[in-house]
């Protein structure tokens, strides 16, 4: 009776645990991040926006005879973590040494109990395998490794392993010594380091490409389940510079943002990459920066990066693929803005646009036009509220709001012949609402301007109007002048404070948005 009261307790203290600990958001995703170098990590957590539910500091390295060499380990952050619901599992490195690696795994009988009995002592959460730099010829005695530790450790300690990216399906040198399978069977989760597809003495190019990415998840989903599956994002970005014939030297994500503003720099966004690449010129007469303990001369550096389009991206297939989660290498690396949007991705409210907060003035008119179908993001979480908006993008709103058929019609225009929104066009082309430039010409990729969209709009309502709102840059001999007096005058239209209109300028995709509420709504 008493060994069935104890077990009894034993239950309900491990359900009370596991509930304590799970995320509070019920659709949330999980999300972790390691912890590595000198920061203050608890300052750090606290700006990430209640978006994380596991940390996984550097507290566990080896000994050259591959015993557990333990780092200092920081009681503190550990209870500050608890409080938080935060779950503490150290991370298992042998920072690419190969016979480090290949001696713990020789020996693994010991580690693990070493292992275990830290966990214990300092109230840790569990572990994470992160060995790299091993081969096929160890993939058996990895594997038997997480085996172990998820015997002797129960069910309530998070057993979850590093895995090298393998969008090639290799099975041999360091992509061979992860075998997926048995390494989801025996953890709780596989971390995928979606990273480094350019490296340190390799040629320049994405620290982590789109295509990389999505075939990585891709392999990963053939052999383990997608519940078990985290996606690592990079806080960190790589250098090269020109002329050099070595490079790509790691650099965070915070200090290349306080490069490119501080020195004369290119930026351009790799559409087929979804990557950020920056050429920043450092002239003679500068401050030269420094970079991890290398100062930067005169010359022209290559920096690619994430920023917050790009990691949108990856993080959008965490919700394609259902996968667990997100991880990240590492915390404190990030700009602070970087949990702005991540909440709005992997949280309760990855619906919706997190470029579009509370606060925007247009967020009523944004959502709505959202739940009717009107519109799409650019990306599934970015709508880009102050983009200019195209003609082909109006096009195609106005079908949508008119609730126009599209569907194969005779291409009209030369210049939309296998544009993406080539139906929608004809459809609006042959309603007479929007024309061409003639010679077959429609330009679906410039943008259309504020009194251009007046115009158009002005012809889809006949309600009598009132004189309305005089602006100082629209005279009565303009070509426009009587279509924005028209949507001006019943209300449909505003300027600006200081009473301009601005009627050349490209109109913005929140503009129409509240331009179309008011019409439509």
């Amino acid at each position: 009776m008493k060994d069935r009261i104890i077990k009894i307790i034993c239950i309900l203290l491990i359900i009370l645990y596991i509930h304590i600990n799970l995320p509070l958001k019920s659709n949330a995703k999980f999300n972790m991040s390691y912890l590595y170098g000198n920061y203050n990590y608890i300052s750090l957590v606290e700006r990430t926006n209640g978006t994380l539910n596991e940390v996984s500091p550097s507290y566990f390295d080896l000994n050259a005879d591959g015993t557990l060499k333990l780092n200092k380990v920081d009681k503190n952050l550990i209870e500050n973590m608890h409080q938080k619901g935060i779950t503490v599992v150290p991370f298992l490195s042998n920072h690419w040494a190969r016979a480090t690696g290949r001696n713990a795994l020789s020996n693994r009988k010991k580690l693990v109990e070493q292992i275990v009995d830290a966990i214990n002592t300092y109230n840790l959460d569990g572990i994470n395998v992160d060995l790299e730099n091993l081969t096929e010829l160890d993939r058996d005695n990895y594997t038997d490794l997480v085996r172990m530790l998820r015997e002797k450790l129960p069910l309530n300690k998070t057993v979850s392993v590093a895995v090298a990216a393998n969008p090639n399906s290799w099975n041999t040198g360091w992509h061979g010594s992860y075998d997926y399978e048995a390494l989801g069977k025996y953890s709780d989760y596989i971390m995928i380091m979606t990273y480094d597809e350019h490296y340190e003495g390799g040629i320049a190019g994405p620290v982590a490409s789109i295509n990389f990415v999505e075939n990585s998840i891709k392999y990963a989903l053939k052999y383990v389940p997608n519940e078990k599956i985290v996606l690592g994002i990079p806080f960190f970005g790589r250098y090269w510079q020109e002329g050099k014939e070595t490079g790509g030297y790691g650099v965070k994500l915070s200090k290349i943002d306080e490069i490119i503003k501080k020195y004369s720099s290119v930026i351009t966004y790799d559409m087929e990459t979804e990557s950020v690449k920056a050429t920043v010129t450092i002239k003679k007469g500068d401050e030269y920066p420094v970079i991890n303990g290398k100062t930067l001369g005169v010359g022209n550096y290559i920096f690619w990066y994430e920023n917050e389009k790009s990691i949108t991206k990856k993080l959008e297939l965490i919700n394609k693929y259902n996968l667990k989660g997100s991880g990240s290498w590492s915390l404190g690396q990030e700009t602070a803005d970087t949990w702005n949007y991540y909440k709005y991705i992997i949280g309760e409210d990855f619906d919706n646009f997190f470029d579009v907060p509370d606060t925007y003035w247009a967020k009523d008119e944004i959502y709505y036009a959202k739940e009717n179908n009107w519109i799409e993001g650019k990306t599934q979480n970015m709508f880009e509220p102050e983009t200019s908006l195209t003609r082909a993008e109006f096009a195609t709103l106005i079908c949508r709001v008119l609730g126009y058929n599209v569907g194969k019609e005779e291409t009209i225009y030369m210049d939309v012949n296998n544009h993406w929104a080539s139906g929608y066009i004809n459809v609006v082309s042959k309603a007479g609402i929007m024309n061409g430039y003639g010679n077959g010409i429609f330009k679906p990729d410039e943008n259309i301007t504020r009194e251009e969209t007046i115009k158009v709009l002005s012809y889809l309502i006949n309600d009598k109007y009132e004189l309305g709102l005089e602006f100082t840059d629209v005279l009565k001999t303009r070509w426009s002048y009587k279509f924005i007096e028209k949507m001006s005058g019943l209300g449909l239209v505003k300027g600006y404070e200081n009473g301009y209109f601005m009627p050349e300028n490209p109109i913005k995709r929140s503009e129409i948005i509240t331009i179309l509420y008011r019409m439509f709504a």
